[in-house]
């Protein structure tokens, strides 16, 4: 949560409709800046996870970051931190389908399910077997699963397999 912390006011400022006390009113003024700067330098004290929009949980790791949008940011103030790539949907799969980031993909009948093809890293999605058939078949695509340019059969009923894009080499990951 982004809390902000008290600042103190500043002495009255010296005027030139008040002659009388303009050098008393000045001097208090300019001797209190530097404790205002302290002061508004230590206003706002920055949250270290926030929220994107995007389902995905972020951490801080840079300075200045108010008004950066940790989804745009591409890593220099803010890093992805969500546990397979932020899962915020879920999709019941009824038939032959493309499988999309970021979503629970939930197979209601023995079917092929297609990996996204060229996700960004990081990028996660979950399968899980409600068929009630050992046939459910994962097709990487073009990509690979756990570094394999083959299909993966899902033979075990009520399975959740959670899985990662961890790039060209080894393509899908299941964690």
């Amino acid at each position: 949560m982004l809390s902000i912390n008290p600042v103190s006011v500043l002495p009255t400022p010296p005027s030139k409709t008040d002659p009388n006390n303009f050098a008393v009113r000045a001097d208090d003024f300019l001797g209190s800046l530097p404790m205002f700067v302290t002061e508004l330098n230590q206003t706002v004290n920055f949250p270290t996870v926030v929220a994107g929009s995007d389902g995905i949980s972020y951490r801080c790791v840079g300075t200045g970051v108010i008004n950066i949008n940790p989804i745009t940011d591409a890593g220099a103030n803010w890093v992805p931190i969500s546990s397979i790539g932020g899962i915020n949907r879920i999709s019941v799969v009824s038939s032959d389908a493309a499988a999309t980031a970021r979503t629970l993909h939930i197979l209601a009948n023995p079917l092929t399910l297609t990996l996204p093809a060229n996700p960004a890293l990081g990028t996660g999605l979950a399968i899980h077997n409600q068929s009630g058939a050992l046939t459910c078949v994962i097709n990487p695509g073009s990509g690979k699963i756990n570094g394999i340019a083959e299909s993966m059969i899902v033979n075990i009923l009520y399975v959740t397999i959670w899985m990662m894009y961890a790039g060209s080499t080894y393509g899908w990951i299941i964690l």
